[in-house]
């Protein structure tokens, strides 16, 4: 435990016996979709990857049916075709056209994690190339995030 004096006031810092995720408890304002080898981060999902992620949600703005697997699949050979012989730019290309479409139905924002020393997440890159990197997104439909402003306002 730490404890500093000044004048009328004390702050003590001490270790928090009570595990509990705050998004657990605590209303949030969005899902967190993370994909990590050794944390379990951000909110319970069943996706197997972030390619299963992104293609949920692209089939969610786009429908769910045959005419949207067709366009899915057009949309990837069409982005892979460009970018064949350089694999990273192409994975990177298919996941920005996937998110071009989710965003007409969705609001996401990318979560990066900084391992070091302790975690850290954030909707910004941390700019360091060895301890962190993006690990999922965070996402909200456009229809919930202006249902929850019309309540709020309509709360007043």
């Amino acid at each position: 435990m730490l404890m500093a004096v000044e004048g009328p006031y004390a702050l003590m810092v001490q270790p928090d016996d009570i595990l509990i995720s705050p998004r657990e408890v605590d209303e949030h304002f969005g899902t967190m979709a993370c994909f990590h080898s050794r944390y379990a981060l951000g909110d319970s999902h069943n996706y197997m990857d972030k390619d299963d992620f992104l293609r949920e949600m692209y089939l969610d703005t786009v429908g769910h049916d045959e005419t949207g697997l067709k366009r899915y699949e057009h949309m990837v050979n069409i982005v892979s075709s460009r970018f064949r012989h350089r694999p990273k730019t192409e994975e990177r290309a298919v996941d920005d056209a996937m998110l071009k479409v989710i965003s007409e139905k969705y609001i996401t924002l990318p979560l990066y994690l900084m391992d070091h020393s302790g975690l850290a997440i954030q909707t910004t890159s941390f700019n360091d190339p060895w301890d962190s990197g993006q690990v999922g997104w965070i996402y909200v439909s456009k229809e919930d995030a202006l249902d929850g402003v019309v309540n709020k306002e309509g709360a007043k």
